[in-house]
């Protein structure tokens, strides 16, 4: 199966993980396959979680809320660790990727690994817990490309921290779509000269944008949903066929 075949379920713990690095999630989410569930975990009528209210929608997450009890333990991450549970007991996934800094979900990913599935981990570099890093089958580290360093969440009751609640999905553009292909190629194992199928680069668009159509891209004029056909008409890389397959590739200057 090829990374980008994978089903895959994503668990974010959004009391310990800014909103603003929901965009760059499902950006690498869509390297490694398709998501079927799409979960984010808090309680939500605290203001602290204004940010997730406001991205959930065009993000289609599914908000799982779960209000604190009195003594300020945080329930949140017990829901999480149940629905993970029941996630593998029902089989119908190859990775769970469990998205918080907490060294508290380490047992959990041991858990889910014992099951067969695989384990990805996200978080900040130099937040993530280094035991729940080493528990994981793989460990993306995720920032926020556009504003800088992701603002820390707030323990429950504590004041909400001001911020600006504006994270878009990004627009189907000829630039966005440049940028996730050049992406997709860096993560992908190319071979010697740098080749990669179209099909794979095909699949990572489908991840990002569910209707992708080469028809409907801002900024580019064609009248075909071939994707081969609509990869040539951009300067930025090159294509060749294997075997009837097409390949592609950076092209070199």
């Amino acid at each position: 199966m090829n990374n980008n075949e994978k089903i895959i379920a994503v668990l974010i713990d959004g009391e310990n993980v800014s909103f603003r690095l929901v965009d760059e999630i499902f950006e690498e989410i869509s390297l490694l396959g398709r998501v079927t569930h799409r979960r984010v975990y808090g309680d939500f009528s605290t203001p602290a979680m204004d940010g997730w209210n406001t991205v959930a929608n065009d993000f289609a997450l599914r908000q799982v809320t779960q209000r604190h009890s009195k003594s300020g333990k945080n329930s949140s991450d017990i829901v999480l660790v149940i629905d993970a549970m029941d996630i593998l007991h029902a089989g119908r996934v190859d990775a769970i990727c469990v998205v918080s800094n907490d060294n508290d979900f380490t047992r959990l990913a041991m858990r889910l690994a014992e099951g067969g599935l695989e384990v990805i981990g996200m978080g900040e570099e130099g937040k993530a817990g280094s035991s729940f890093v080493k528990a994981c089958s793989t460990f993306k580290y995720i920032a926020d490309k556009n504003n800088g360093p992701a603002a820390i969440v707030p323990a429950a009751g504590e004041p909400a921290i001001q911020e600006s609640l504006t994270v878009k999905p990004p627009a189907l553009t000829r630039k966005n779509v440049i940028a996730a292909i050049k992406n997709a190629i860096a993560g992908m194992d190319a071979d010697p000269d740098g080749w990669v199928s179209i099909g794979s680069i095909g699949n990572v668009l489908h991840n990002r944008w569910p209707d992708f159509d080469p028809r409907s891209i801002q900024g580019i004029d064609v009248k075909t949903k071939q994707l081969s056909t609509f990869l040539k008409v951009l300067p930025d890389f090159e294509i060749i066929a294997r075997d009837k397959q097409p390949y592609l590739r950076l092209k070199k200057n």
